[in-house]
């Protein structure tokens, strides 16, 4: 899959390629050098000698300077980017180049640098939307709420579909307490963009917030549905399943969420918790073993075999499990509880109050 800035190099191709028209025949060599790199679209160091052999060999190609702009920045190295859009700048004063220029100072903290910016590209372009959506951070940045709304507002006549002007549209009126609000903003964002992640992500949370697990759980099944594969959204949706006792469904999400990542520590470990929910104990202790070849003193993995253990009866394997979580972890308070039940089998009454009242004093939700 095309990455965002690929996909962007792309969009300039044409103006790539007028500009090598209009040059002589040193630039039209340059030009094939940005045809590589856009080709490539990978931010690797390849990708980006190929830009600065481009410019060594015509300097005025003001698209590569741009393009070269574009990886230093996902590379984090924002003074020579500036440096880069300002060539580009100066050969070409174009709204696109403008914005770049902005976004960098945004990076770089220097928001009414940005606001500069920004406003001499509303100029060029009134309406511009991703120059009120960069105006609107800065209002919001510095206080302004109303303000920032404001502009957002303007983006959304603009381009009422525009995904960034929604979600940040959404995320202020969540943010100002405007929950029905948020919840719309964040609906219409979805209708545009079903898997959106950090939309699906937050309207997920903020039903969770409210108490409303079966609408969170509706959004996140609807953005797997539609192709979504976001880690963060199937932790969600496992988690919210299983609150919500459907446990099947649990299963299936954790499963894919380690497609994702094989070695993802909580995903595994909450896949052996569920199943020992289930009484599947041997399918426990087989994801157990996984998390430990990932992490051998995981405390949550250890509390969870110490678990199986004491509803196996096999007593002693369970105290070596508890013993070892909380060795590891002695804020553990569930396997505090479980080892008070280990002492209690074996009579040391002494040892399991001790257990039960460290338990209660960790989570004190925790009863006999």
């Amino acid at each position: 899959m095309c990455s965002s800035r690929t996909i962007f190099h792309a969009a300039l191709l044409l103006g790539v390629f007028t500009s090598m028209l209009r040059a002589d025949g040193t630039c039209l060599e340059a030009g094939i050098f940005v045809k590589k790199a856009i080709s490539i679209g990978d931010g690797s160091k390849e990708e980006e000698e190929l830009y600065r052999k481009a410019i060594s060999i015509c300097p005025q190609l003001a698209e590569a300077h741009h393009n070269l702009a574009v990886l230093l920045v996902e590379a984090g190295n924002l003074d020579e980017a500036k440096i880069e859009i300002g060539k580009a700048l100066a050969l070409s004063d174009s709204v696109e180049f403008r914005l770049a220029l902005a976004h960098i100072l945004v990076l770089k903290g220097d928001l009414e640098g940005a606001r500069s910016e920004y406003q001499m590209v509303l100029e060029k372009s009134p309406q511009n939307e991703k120059a009120l959506q960069g105006l609107s951070y800065i209002e919001l940045e510095n206080g302004q709420e109303p303000k920032s709304i404001e502009l957002l507002e303007k983006a959304l006549e603009k381009n009422p579909l525009d995904e960034v002007s929604l979600y940040n549209r959404a995320v202020l009126a969540e943010r100002t307490g405007n929950l029905e609000g948020a919840e719309r903003f964040y609906k219409e964002l979805l209708r545009v963009s079903p898997a959106h992640a950090q939309g699906v992500t937050r309207l997920a949370v903020m039903y969770r917030k409210q108490g409303h697990l079966s609408e969170a759980k509706d959004v996140l099944d609807r953005a797997v549905k539609t192709g979504g594969k976001n880690g963060q959204f199937l932790a969600l949706l496992a988690s919210t399943s299983e609150e919500l006792g459907n446990l099947e469904d649990a299963e299936v999400a954790y499963k894919k969420l380690l497609t994702i990542n094989n070695n993802d520590e909580d995903a595994l470990a909450s896949l052996a918790g569920l199943y020992v929910s289930k009484r599947q104990h041997q399918q426990a202790l087989e994801i157990l073993q996984r998390l430990f070849a990932v992490n051998e003193g995981s405390p949550r993995g250890h509390t969870i075999q110490g678990i199986v253990y004491v509803q196996l009866g096999k007593f002693d394997d369970a105290k070596a499990s508890l013993q070892k979580a909380i060795e590891e972890d002695p804020t553990q308070a569930v396997a505090h509880y479980n080892l008070s039940l280990v002492y209690k089998h074996e009579g040391e009454q002494s040892l399991a109050e001790q257990e039960l009242g460290r338990a209660k004093v960790l989570d004190p939700s925790i009863v006999e």
